[in-house]
């Protein structure tokens, strides 16, 4: 096996985490892995050295100064790679500090901020003139009362930002509408959390109807790696 000296630190270690880990390690690469959640149980991967870092969301000023630690410890130019939206969202904000001590791979600003917003990700499929379902962004009680009457059910509410409402909602990824009064009591109670969210018609079928296209383009704009996948199930089903 061929052992690179270039280290990865990888932050997150839910499924995505231990899955890039181990991918890496298999491939001689030596990894450090991060997660605030001591509970963790790919903390206990053999693969990694597993830390528990500070909470990027709640300190990011201590997650930033135990990432720069570790850039002291292994040497710099190490690659990070985040596995989830918060991790995502820290780089993009931190990005001019941090590559001066890691490398990672990530669009301009403006491209991320849009990315990082549901909104901002609608503008960009409308103007790429990708299909997507009707999308509604209701700003008080009169708007979703509109939009009820607007929409074919059922529909799904979830947050425009994933960081806020992970803080009130976990891993759920959004509440089902079947009808008007359901769509307006479930808003209410999103609203009552002060967290902005997004009303989409859903698009029939289960979960085997689920097709990707993943794609790695390069700073030229050619593709240096492209595949598709269809899912065969989702965890939790329908939402995961």
């Amino acid at each position: 096996m061929k052992f690179y000296k270039t280290p990865a630190v990888v932050l997150g270690m839910a499924v995505t985490g231990l899955a890039v880990v181990r991918s890496l390690a298999r491939q001689g690469i030596k990894v450090v892995a991060l997660d605030p959640d001591p509970r963790k149980p790919a903390l206990s991967t053999r693969y990694a050295d597993c830390r528990v870092c500070p909470d990027v969301h709640q300190s990011p000023d201590q997650f930033k100064n135990f990432l720069l630690a570790i850039a002291k410890e292994i040497g710099e130019g190490a690659v990070l790679l985040p596995t989830n939206d918060n991790f995502n969202e820290f780089l993009n904000k931190n990005r001019e500090e941090l590559s001066k001590h890691f490398k990672f791979v990530m669009t301009d600003r403006k491209v991320m901020d849009q990315l990082m917003d549901k909104k901002g990700q609608s503008d960009l499929a409308e103007s790429s003139q990708v299909p997507m379902p009707k999308t509604f962004y209701p700003a008080n009680a009169i708007e979703i009362k509109n939009i009820a009457e607007q929409v074919r059910f059922p529909v799904i509410i979830k947050g425009l930002t994933t960081s806020l409402w992970r803080q009130k909602y976990g891993d759920k990824k959004g509440m089902i509408a079947s009808d008007r009064e359901t769509l307006i009591k479930e808003f209410e109670q999103i609203d009552r959390a002060k967290i902005d969210c997004v009303v989409q018609e859903i698009i029939a079928g289960d979960d085997q109807c689920h097709y990707k296209l993943c794609a790695y383009i390069g700073q030229n704009g050619e593709p240096l790696l492209t595949f598709t996948l269809q899912k065969i199930r989702q965890y939790p089903c329908h939402f995961g």
